[in-house]
C-alpha cells in the first residue's frame, strides 16, 4: 500500500520554469536522484515499466471538509500498452452482489491520508495493493469535466449508486478523452493541493505527462468489468 499522500502546494508558474525547478532542487538535495535517474533512463530506452501500475482514483465532496463525502473509488490500472483500465470499488455494480450496489449510508472519510482511505470497507474489501492515490474533489471534477464541454456534479451514490456510477462511467470516458492532452498539463497542477492531492509528486506528474506527449497521448480508458 502507498504512503501517506503528498499535499502539493499551489504553483503559479509555468510549466517550464516549474520543470526546471524541481530538477534543479532534487539535484542539489539529492531527494530525486532516483526519479531523476528513472527519467533519464526513459529517454534512452533504458527503464523497464511494470505489466501494469496500479493506482487509487477516489473522489470526495470536499477536500476542505472536516469528514469530506465519499462518492467514488476506482482501481485504474495503466497497462504497457498505454490503457487505462478503470474497475469501481464504490459504488459497486449491481452484478457484484455487494452492499454497495443498493441504497445504503452515506461513507465520509475522517482524514485524506492513504492508510485511512485504504481502510474505508468498499476499498479494503478488494484486497487489492496500490501503486499510488489520487483524491480528487466535485471542484477538480467540475473544473476537469468543463474541458469536455459539460462540467457536471457528481450524483452522490448513496441514494441511487446504479445511477452514480453509471454517470462516472460516462464522466470517465469524457475526460479521457478531453482532459488528458498535452496542454492541459497546467489545468491539473493548479488543482493541487486544495482540490486534488496525490501520492505522485508534481515532479513526476510532469515527468510522466511529458512522456505521453511524447508518445502522442495514446491513452484509452476501457471497462473490463463491464464486458
Amino acid at each position: 500500500m502507498v504512503g501517506r499522500c503528498v499535499v502539493i502546494g499551489r504553483f503559479s508558474l509555468t510549466r517550464r520554469t516549474l520543470f526546471l525547478a524541481f530538477v534543479g532542487v532534487g539535484v542539489l538535495s539529492g531527494l530525486l536522484a532516483g526519479s531523476l535517474g528513472s527519467a533519464l533512463a526513459a529517454e534512452t530506452g533504458t527503464a523497464k515499466t511494470p505489466a501494469k501500475q496500479s493506482s487509487l482514483v477516489v473522489v470526495v465532496d470536499d477536500l476542505a471538509a472536516g469528514q469530506p463525502l465519499l462518492l467514488a473509488a476506482w482501481e485504474v490500472q495503466r497497462t504497457q500498452t498505454g490503457s487505462l483500465e478503470w474497475s469501481p470499488l464504490y459504488p459497486a455494480p449491481l452484478q457484484s452482489g455487494s452492499a454497495y450496489a443498493q441504497p445504503h449510508a452515506e461513507l465520509r472519510l475522517t482524514s485524506t491520508h492513504s492508510e485511512t482511505i485504504a481502510a474505508l470497507e468498499p476499498v479494503g474489501a478488494a484486497n487489492i495493493t496500490f501503486d499510488e492515490i489520487f483524491v480528487l474533489d466535485q471542484t477538480a471534477l467540475q473544473t476537469l469535466s468543463s474541458l469536455t464541454g459539460s462540467p457536471l456534479t457528481l450524483l452522490a451514490p448513496a441514494a441511487e449508486p446504479q445511477a452514480a456510477l453509471q454517470q462516472q462511467v460516462q464522466l470517465v470516458q469524457s475526460l479521457c478523452a478531453a482532459a488528458w492532452q498535452p496542454e492541459q498539463l497546467d489545468v491539473w497542477v493548479a488543482l493541487m493541493p486544495d482540490h486534488l492531492q496525490s501520492s505522485v509528486s508534481v515532479f513526476e506528474l510532469i515527468t510522466r505527462w511529458d512522456a505521453w506527449a511524447q508518445s502522442s497521448f495514446g491513452l484509452q480508458c476501457s471497462h473490463p468489468w463491464a464486458d
